[in-house]
């Protein structure tokens, strides 16, 4: 946990990929320690902009999901549910992001 603050606090670019379940908790747990930092979202649903959790923050930047990895220090993004526990692991392995 301590590791994932670290890199959070270092980072220079965030992007939230995908605003689901899985964004919108990750997004809660920057909040909770970096409440003022600037965070891209990417969905594909421009509803996003209109979440409950989003309307009264100004430090909130939209794009989608086109956008260029190479542009952001860190990404976070749920990785791939296998039914095959090894693919998982070798995806979660092969992530240069967190």
């Amino acid at each position: 946990m301590d590791n994932i603050r670290a890199q959070i606090t270092t980072a220079k670019n965030l992007l939230i990929l995908g605003f689901g379940r899985e964004g919108q908790s990750t997004y809660i747990f920057i909040r909770a320690f970096d409440p003022v930092r600037v965070l891209t979202i990417a969905d594909a649903s421009e509803q996003v902009r209109t979440n409950e959790l989003l309307k009264n923050d100004p430090n909130v930047r939209f794009i989608t999901f086109a956008v260029s990895k190479t542009l952001f220090s860190a990404l976070f993004n749920r990785p791939p549910i296998s039914d095959r526990p090894s693919q998982s692991r070798a995806f979660l392995r092969d992530q240069s992001i967190f």
